[in-house]
């Protein structure tokens, strides 16, 4: 028999929902436009961009998990299994072109559900089962596969926690509370820097090359997880170790106008080697990890500037 879990043919993937009862329903949906895919899943009412990188992962979980051994083909075991009320469904809508008419034109898109149940039994939790719904099959699997299944819809949110183009760019104030402030000014158009440090001008101190990085990591900004336990990161995001207010021109759909857009940013230490960050305005909490703030840190300019007291 073969040991493949499923053999879902990706490129037909047009929505991906999961259940738990846990937590809310994660809704992911695809865009296509040709040959491009962009994944989107539903946060607070709205479509964002989810993290695609999951969704791959999920699916080539699905079609390439082992099966650890079939335990029943009667459908009779499946609620000793835990798949009659299974603690996670995966429901996968596939869409196919429809078949050719008589004519030469193409029918209409046929479409088709397939359900995987994801259950353990009441006396062996440790173990994980599958059966996909309507048929009598049941599966055993690595309980590791469970990892690629987050019930959470925060969990498939997009990584890119900030983004904007460096041609938009106006400013960028770093704020240590208790320490200084830098702020550095941006000229696109003659590709000109300037900075000043708690009010005191530093432009001839500062380093063009730290001040790209800093703002290319801004503006590419890419979290490691988002985070869930949000009573205690907002009391920890109360005091924090750093802050950032991001300044961009952007454009106004609905006027068609230029207007200065300003963002703000705050980060905290976590557990060790991991930071705690927040986009003012947005209830959800993310993490970075040693790296990144290292780099959102680090000096950017040659030499230190006297600030008068």
């Amino acid at each position: 028999r073969d040991r493949s879990l499923a053999r879902l043919p990706a490129d037909n993937i047009q929505s991906i929902r999961i259940q738990s009862g846990v937590d809310p329903d994660v809704d992911l949906r695809a865009e296509r436009q040709g040959d491009d895919v962009a994944w989107r899943v539903v946060l607070g009412n709205k479509f964002v961009p989810a993290n695609q990188q999951e969704v791959y992962r999920l699916v080539a979980a699905t079609n390439e998990t082992a099966v650890v051994a079939f335990a029943s083909d009667d459908p009779e075991d499946l609620a000793r299994l835990g798949l009659k009320l299974p603690h996670r469904r995966i429901l996968f809508q596939l869409i196919f072109p429809g078949e050719a008419e008589p004519d030469g034109s193409s029918g209409p898109a046929r479409e088709l559900v397939r359900i995987l149940n994801l259950g353990s039994p009441e006396d062996e939790p440790q173990r994980l089962f599958a059966n996909f719904e309507g048929e009598p099959h049941a599966y055993e699997l690595d309980p590791s596969f469970l990892s690629s299944v987050p019930t959470h819809p925060v969990k498939w949110k997009s990584l890119k926690v900030l983004t904007f183009n460096p041609m938009h760019l106006v400013s960028i104030t770093r704020e240590k509370p208790g320490g200084e402030t830098l702020k550095l000014s941006y000229d696109y158009r003659r590709d000109q820097w300037e900075a000043s440090r708690s009010g005191i001008d530093a432009t001839a101190a500062l380093d063009i090359a730290s001040a790209r990085r800093l703002r290319d990591r801004l503006g590419s900004l890419t979290a490691s997880s988002w985070y869930l336990s949000l009573g205690s990161a907002y009391e920890t995001l109360r005091n924090p170790s750093i802050e950032f207010t991001v300044v961009t021109m952007e454009l106004d759909r609905a006027t068609g106008e230029r207007r200065e857009t300003s963002r703000r940013l705050r980060f905290a230490p976590s557990v060790e080697g991991l930071y705690f960050g927040q986009i003012e305005g947005s209830p959800d909490v993310f993490f970075v990890d040693r790296e990144t703030y290292g780099d959102l840190i680090r000096d950017v300019t040659t030499s230190r500037v006297p600030v008068s007291r």
